[in-house]
């Protein structure tokens, strides 16, 4: 009745994954591409032919030639179907033990909770929680071990924790823009729009990889900013060549002309005030022209077309000297979200933050109303117990003792 593939096309797996009710980035079969340091297999459970269970695993070999299976975000799965668990379960064992991997790693896409971040918004949809208990039951009936729920952002693989701005009400129909703004708090719908638009502030989109230079150029203060490595260059050159048409780049630009035409107005050009900001541009502009670019970010679009679509905003990156008194992020975040739903996203996922929810992320990304997403977290499948009690219990400690 059922079959099992370790080699599922690249074709098929693509409609699957189109048709799938929520399918991660993480688990499109492009992401091993963009993963490439790992190796990876595409695999898959067949009812009569047809597919009916999948997932992208990521494999990497061990110093002690034995290998690790991880599967971001997956599997592709309905987790409240026992048999059909069991079954994709017991066959992942079987490649897995010919692989010579000791374990299985997944940290599925349903969560434990969601709710409001700012506790003010009621009419919230529900799409990542329904059934949790049974999902989790299941998968512990079949031998996954939980991996608990720690907070801290950096505890699991995947931050456990996020922030996802719902573009649906609680029926999953598709807001408006003006009501999508009308859920801000009034001081930053204030600066959203005619406020940054009169001012010289502009968007410009890209998928043009000649535009990473300057996407980098921006990332790098955050990273100077927060004391953090982020990616390399190729890594971002991976991304866009590999979601060709679905990755993008936003570019936040200010005119200077126009912005020293608008304090002008505003004050009077004998004042101190409009010197210090003349001299100010005039410095700016014979640096880097009249158009510059204050803040980026990157963001891939969904590839499933049917179900819950996310939207991921995965990368930002800002001049923190350049105009902070004009919040040009804010804006750009903003338009970002009318971009998910011009594309009939459901979410805009803003990424991880920490579970005490008191860090500085969560400060800004609590400005556009989100929704807090706390996550499964991760379960482990063991194949080889003696390697895994190695490497879950042994290494760790020896590190710390080391450190």
């Amino acid at each position: 009745m059922y079959k099992f593939s370790s080699n599922v096309s690249e074709k098929e797996y693509e409609i699957f994954i189109k048709n799938f009710y929520n399918t991660p980035i993480t688990q499109d079969y492009r992401w091993a591409s963009v993963k490439n340091n790992w190796d990876n297999i595409v695999c898959g459970l067949y009812n009569k032919d047809k597919l009916i269970a999948a997932a992208l695993i990521l494999t990497k070999t061990t110093t002690f030639g034995i290998k690790i299976f991880y599967s971001p975000r997956g599997f592709l799965i309905d987790y409240k179907d026992k048999e059909i668990l069991s079954k994709f379960t017991d066959e992942i064992k079987k490649y897995a033990k010919k692989e010579k991997a000791f374990l299985v790693k997944i940290d599925p896409m349903f969560s434990i909770n969601e709710y409001s971040a700012t506790k003010s918004e009621k009419n919230v949809p529900f799409n990542f929680s329904v059934d949790y208990e049974m999902k989790k039951e299941n998968l512990l009936d079949n031998s996954y071990i939980h991996k608990g729920l720690k907070k801290e952002m950096n505890a699991y693989i995947q931050p456990r924790f996020n922030m996802m701005v719902p573009l649906v009400d609680s029926q999953n129909k598709f807001l408006s823009k003006e009501i999508l703004l009308k859920k801000l708090k009034k001081k930053n719908k204030n600066q959203i729009g005619d406020y940054h638009l009169s001012r010289g502030v502009f968007y410009e989109i890209s998928s043009d990889e000649k535009d990473i230079d300057e996407f980098y150029r921006l990332l790098s203060y955050t990273e100077k900013r927060q004391n953090i490595n982020l990616r390399d260059r190729n890594y971002f050159n991976r991304i866009l060549s590999t979601y060709k048409g679905r990755a993008k780049m936003f570019f936040a630009k200010l005119d200077l002309d126009k912005y020293l035409e608008f304090i002008k107005k505003q004050h009077r050009v004998e004042s101190d005030y409009f010197k210090e900001k003349k001299q100010l541009i005039d410095e700016i502009r014979n640096d880097e022209g009249n158009i510059i670019t204050v803040c980026t970010a990157l963001v891939i679009l969904p590839v499933n077309e049917e179900g819950i679509r996310v939207m991921e905003y995965l990368y930002a990156g800002s001049n923190p000297d350049q105009f902070k008194s004009l919040n040009i992020p804010l804006g750009l975040v903003y338009r970002i979200l009318e971009f998910g739903l011009e594309n009939k996203c459901h979410y805009c996922n803003l990424g991880g933050v920490d579970g005490n929810l008191d860090d500085s992320l969560t400060t800004f990304k609590s400005k556009f109303n989100p929704m807090v997403v706390e996550f499964v977290g991760e379960f482990d499948l063991v194949i080889n117990k003696f390697y895994y009690a190695l490497f879950d219990k042994i290494l760790p400690k020896i590190k710390k003792i080391k450190r």
